[in-house]
Order: C-alpha cells, then structure tokens, then sequence
C-alpha cells in the first residue's frame, strides 16, 4: 500500500473566514425577518386554534369555565360587532374574544435579535378598561392561557432557516 501525504495549506485563513461567516449569518437581517415573522405567524396559528407552545412543548388550553362561557356568549349577544367572529367562539378556548390580542402581537429585529411583542393601543371593550395588550396578556397567562412560546417542531423549523443560510454563506464565499 502506497502512502501519500498530503498538506492542507491555509487552514488557518479558512478558519478566520468561517467565523467572518458565523458572524455574518448572526447578523444577516432577511434571516432575523424570516424568523421573526414565521415565529409570529407559528404563535398566532396555535393559538387561535387553541394550543399554546409555552415550555417548548404543544399543549391545549385548559378548558373554559362555565362561567367564562356564559359571558363569552353575553358579550356575543350584547356586542356582535365587537367579536372577532372569523375565530371565536363562546365555548372554544382559544384566547380570542375580540381579536385584538393575537392582531396586537408583532416582532421586530433589534441589535441582531428577534423581539416578539403586544403593540398598543389596545381596543377597549368599555370606557373605563385602562389596561395594555402586556396586562391582558400577562393576565391570561397566570390563569392558563399563555401561549408565547415555539414547540420542539417550531424550534427545528428555525434551526434549518439558520442552517440553509449559513450554508447559502458558505457556497458564496468559497466559490
């Protein structure tokens, strides 16, 4: 058996360059966007079909009281215009009353991350309700109803955006 030897010459600069890479990748602004809104769009579809994704895995919202039911469908009477009627219903839990919370919730690309956040102003169902999209939000959660967060599959699905980038990076620098 021949023995060949063989020398891999600038392995040093290929390794600064995929770092360069690395750092681009981390900071290539259509990839945060593309995360930033399937993250969004996930987080919203979930919810309105009555999963929350919080602590990484896909559950079902607890069930509605009776109580909850029966002013969810006193408000359907009193106020028809005011339901998002596309989504809710009164004996489904889905977060959706109005509307206004998962219309509220958003993203934006920040120092190379992604932020997922409730605009405000919030529609108000009466005069008198001072509270932002973060109080509903935050109340929802303490009673069951959180649902910001991206199950196992959502997580992959992110992972193999950053992988088809670094690797569409890595064909344009070598070329």
């Amino acid at each position: 058996m021949a023995k060949k030897t063989v020398r891999i010459q600038n392995l040093d600069a290929v390794t600064k360059n995929l770092k360069k890479i690395f750092n681009d990748v981390k900071r290539e602004k259509k990839l945060l966007k593309d995360i930033g809104v399937f993250s969004r769009d996930r987080i919203i579809f979930e919810a309105r079909r009555g999963f929350s994704m919080e602590g990484n895995k896909r559950h079902k919202f607890p069930p509605l009281k009776d109580s909850s039911k029966l002013i969810r469908k006193g408000i359907l009477k009193k106020m028809p215009s005011r339901v998002d009627d596309q989504f809710f219903k009164p004996n489904k839990s889905n977060v959706t009353l109005t509307g206004q919370l998962i219309k509220s919730f958003s993203y934006v690309v920040k120092n190379n991350a992604v932020f997922l956040f409730f605009k405000d102003p919030r529609t108000k169902l009466d005069e008198k309700d001072t509270t932002s999209n973060n109080a509903v939000y935050d109340d929802l959660e303490s009673r069951g109803f959180g649902f910001i967060g991206l199950d196992e599959k959502s997580q992959k699905r992110v992972r193999k955006l950053v992988l088809d980038e670094f690797r569409r990076t890595i064909k344009k620098f070598f070329k």
